[in-house]
C-alpha cells in the first residue's frame, strides 16, 4: 500500500500495515494522490511541484510524466485507466479533470 504524505513523500506499507519504506525526491513537493497502474508502476501527485512523478515497482523514479506546462494547476488526485492507458488528474481549486495519454 502506498500513501501520499504531504511532508515526507510516499510511504509504503505491506499487507499487514507494517512500514516498509519512504520515497521522496526533489521533483516531488506536497505529495498527495497516489495510484498504481496494475503492472506495478506508481503515479504520485506533487501538489506544490505541480506534476506527476512515475515510479517503478521497486520505488525508483522513472521520471516526471506530467508537468505544470501540460496544464496542471494545483493537482490533487490521480487515477490510471489501464484499458485506455490514460492518466486522470483532478485539480484542487476547480472542477477540472485532466486526461493524459501515456506512451
Amino acid at each position: 500500500m502506498y500513501v501520499g504524505d504531504w511532508n515526507n513523500g510516499i510511504v509504503c506499507f505491506d499487507d499487514a500495515g507494517n512500514y516498509l519504506s519512504t520515497y521522496n525526491d526533489n521533483d516531488l513537493s506536497g505529495t498527495d494522490g497516489v495510484c498504481v497502474d496494475g503492472r506495478g508502476k506508481i503515479f504520485v501527485v506533487g501538489c506544490l511541484s505541480k506534476n506527476v512523478v512515475q515510479l517503478n515497482e521497486d520505488g525508483k523514479k522513472i521520471g516526471v510524466v506530467v508537468k505544470q506546462q501540460d496544464g496542471l494547476q494545483d493537482p490533487r488526485l490521480v487515477c490510471f485507466h489501464q484499458k485506455l492507458n490514460r492518466l486522470f488528474v483532478s485539480m484542487v481549486r476547480s472542477d477540472v479533470l485532466k486526461m493524459y495519454e501515456l506512451e
